[in-house]
């Protein structure tokens, strides 16, 4: 078999997208409002030729030059952003060259930079910017965290550095309340530095039918067109040419997104959360060392939100597509603080190792009356991806915002004080009648409920506990949410409580 080139083997393999039926799907900066009827007529009644003809982008060229108040040469069309840029960078850079963007989703760039030997730096400042940097990539507003570099404030960079090419992905421009397309558009009338990028899918929910468009001075577009060989499918060219003129939608779906954006901005902060002020379609938010947990839990609920690596600059943040207002107040009744009961699995679950099979030992409706004021955790010794299966098959998953295994590669003998850590709440229960685990948590100051299973020496048990100073011990498992109910109302109960 014929082998790739050796760069390759240094580039992660691309994963494909989980398809679900998510509750709110989040992730990826969708516009939840839909492309328009009139798009959706234009796809179900396409005719023959829209589909095997080469297209002619002329018209909406004429279209865009009306639009934009900008010369038809000055216009460039593509299938993608991603595709754009690939055409710029193949038209403008060579090996050793450097290319710079600040705070931005630099995946794409940082590939293209490794394959075709260029250097890429990801700046935090614009102090930080070098005359030795050809292409500079700035996204307005930030892909990340919704944040607008004004047109205004970057003339000064353009003077100092007008040899560099400085190219503005407006992507999500149609969003922001302070800043529009024309602003950026105007750079190109008085620099020859500049190019504009801009893609239709976020704003028009039109991600399916695929349409980005480049503006810039002749010279750039000529030189790119050079090496350019993109047709653009009719469909998409009869869909654009419908939308780009409908300036009331583009109004309308900014009012809705800044209401829902204000909305949830506010029941973030309000929830000690650290949201980024955004002017996109989403919210960047710091969860701190509670940002695995809250993404899990919202996607027990049906939520998938944007996690980022753990070598990331953002690792301990979510990016939240901005959903409806009611999508708000349901994302954020998730993200309410409830006290946490850890099961050790033991007194959870019964596992025969002869069929490796699990059997679930609590009542459901006893999980489903905890689950209402609780965020129900499980911490075991087993493989926490089998357990994850098995509560998918008893329908029963949803409960469980967190299955936390002793025996993965990062815990350890203080796995349970690590477990603590990952909680964001003061009130934590451990419910286990495992003598070990019971030790763990007195070390990592959970309280602790110790059960007594059917299957145990009641007696024997009860010393055993008084002697690792166990207060709440259970003696009846049927008794358990009465149980923690007690506890909650009466704060502390008597040593060695038991309820038979």
């Amino acid at each position: 078999m014929i082998k790739p080139r050796k760069i390759l083997e240094e580039i992660r393999e691309k994963k494909l997208h989980e398809k679900k039926d998510w509750r709110l799907k989040l992730d990826e900066n969708e516009n939840i409002y839909a492309c328009p009827q009139s798009i959706v007529s234009i796809a179900k009644n396409a005719k023959e030729a829209d589909i095997c003809q080469v297209s002619n982008c002329a018209e909406l060229i004429k279209k865009f030059s009306k639009k934009y108040s900008i010369e038809e040469n000055n216009i460039l069309f593509s299938n993608n952003i991603n595709e754009i840029l690939r055409n710029i960078f193949d038209g403008y850079l060579e090996k050793e060259d450097i290319i710079a963007c600040f705070k931005t989703n630099s995946d794409f760039i940082n590939k293209y930079a490794l394959i075709n030997d260029i250097k890429a730096l990801n700046l935090d400042d614009v102090s930080q910017l070098q005359k030795e940097v050809k292409i500079v990539y700035i996204c307005t507003p930030n892909d990340i965290t919704g944040e607008v570099i004004k047109a205004s404030c970057v003339e000064n960079l353009l003077k100092e550095f007008s040899e560099t090419l400085f190219i503005f992905d407006c992507t999500y421009i149609n969003f922001a309340l302070n800043s529009t397309l024309e602003d950026y558009i105007e750079l190109i009338k008085n620099y020859d530095n500049v190019a504009i990028i801009k893609s239709f899918e976020k704003d028009f929910a039109m991600v399916g039918v695929g349409f980005a468009f480049a503006l810039a001075n002749f010279e750039i577009i000529n030189n790119i067109s050079k090496i350019s060989f993109v047709d653009i499918n009719s469909i998409a060219l009869n869909c654009i040419s419908i939308v780009l003129n409908d300036d009331k939608r583009v109004e309308e779906i900014k009012e809705l997104n800044k209401n829902a954006r204000e909305l949830l901005f506010e029941n973030l902060i309000q929830r000690q959360f650290t949201p980024f002020d955004s002017q996109a379609n989403f919210i960047l938010c710091d969860f701190k060392n509670y940002c695995e947990f809250y993404y899990e839990k919202l996607k027990q609920n049906g939520i998938i939100t944007k996690n980022f690596p753990k070598n990331s600059t953002y690792s301990s943040c979510l990016r939240i597509t901005i959903p409806t207002v009611g999508g708000v107040k349901f994302l954020c009744e998730i993200l309410n603080k409830k006290d946490v009961l850890i099961f050790s699995d033991e007194v959870m679950l019964k596992y025969e190792k002869e069929n490796d099979e699990f059997e679930f030992l609590l009542d459901e409706n006893t999980i489903k009356e905890l689950f209402k004021n609780y965020d129900l955790v499980i911490y075991t010794k087993n493989d926490a991806d089998k357990i994850k299966e098995f509560l998918k098959e008893q329908e029963i998953e949803k409960y469980f915002y967190y299955i936390f295994s002793s025996n993965s590669a990062t815990a350890n003998s203080d796995s349970l004080a690590k477990l603590k850590e990952s909680c964001p709440y003061k009130k934590i229960k451990l419910i286990s009648s495992n003598i070990e685990n019971i030790i763990k948590a007195n070390m990592a100051d959970i309280e602790v409920i110790a059960v007594i299973m059917p299957e145990d020496d009641f007696n024997g048990v009860i010393n055993n506990y008084r002697h690792l100073g166990v207060k709440n011990i259970l003696g009846d498992y049927k008794n358990l949410f009465d149980f923690i109910v007690q506890l909650d109302n009466f704060n502390s109960i008597q040593d060695n409580f038991i309820i038979n």
